[in-house]
């Protein structure tokens, strides 16, 4: 329980800091949906952690409904960020926006199916299905990630803060889709499979602060033309 605590505080905190720098710095405009998705993530680990604090059990009926409400909330928004994303990605290039477009589009499509597919009514109690259907939503979110990280290596300027958010949420679903599967492996798998859930969403929030922060400070991550071999490198300040 005090691992727990200790992550709740420090991604609490994180979170804090990355909506605080949004705001000050003016990138809030510039990353709307990332600061919505943020908002949301402040909002449901306050109301989360407001229930086990007060008293109630992890397993209590009550907990698990409020989890899986918040976590539906945050399926949503992160298909809505990565939208954005791409868009934002290719909106100097009409022909790569079209076709990010549609393979955005053949992603969703085959969300649906995953979806369909992993919470048939009847086939398991709800706690179940919900683990299934967030698995099967955070892989369809990690292959939107890739179409992402290849849309922006494929550019010709590297926006590397960009990058970098980009490599936080593919870390964040990566890990969540990792830890479902091992929650539903056995149950000697769930405190694994949690550990991977927490760690990784951890390290995102990590990346963006630093990004975030950078941006505060007036330190920009620099945006440059792609280097001849395609091999991109981080300018230090």
């Amino acid at each position: 329980m005090i691992f727990y605590q200790f992550i709740a505080g420090t991604c609490f905190t994180l979170e804090v800091l990355i909506i605080h720098y949004l705001w000050a710095s003016g990138w809030w405009r510039k990353y709307i949906a990332l600061f919505a998705y943020c908002l949301m993530l402040l909002f449901t680990d306050i109301v989360e952690w407001s229930l086990l604090f007060g008293g109630v059990h992890r397993n209590s009926k009550i907990y698990i409904t409020s989890y899986w409400v918040d976590e539906s909330l945050r399926q949503v928004l992160i298909f809505c960020l990565m939208v954005a994303l791409i868009h934002k990605a290719t909106m100097n290039c009409s022909r790569l926006r079209w076709t990010s477009t549609g393979i955005a589009a053949l992603g969703a499509a085959v969300c649906l199916a995953l979806v369909s597919w992993g919470s048939q009514p009847g086939t398991a109690p709800w706690n179940n299905a919900m683990i299934d259907l967030s698995r099967n939503l955070s892989f369809c979110s990690a292959l939107l990630n890739t179409v992402l990280w290849t849309v922006l290596l494929r550019s010709r300027t590297k926006e590397y803060s960009l990058l970098l958010i980009a490599a936080g949420i593919g870390l964040q679903t990566t890990g969540k889709a990792i830890g479902h599967s091992l929650r539903r492996i056995s149950p000697e798998a769930i405190t694994a499979g949690n550990v991977a859930i927490v760690f990784t969403f951890t390290l995102c929030l990590l990346i963006w602060w630093y990004v975030f922060r950078r941006a505060y400070h007036g330190r920009n991550i620099a945006s440059a033309p792609a280097p001849a071999g395609g091999v991109v490198h981080l300018k230090s300040t």
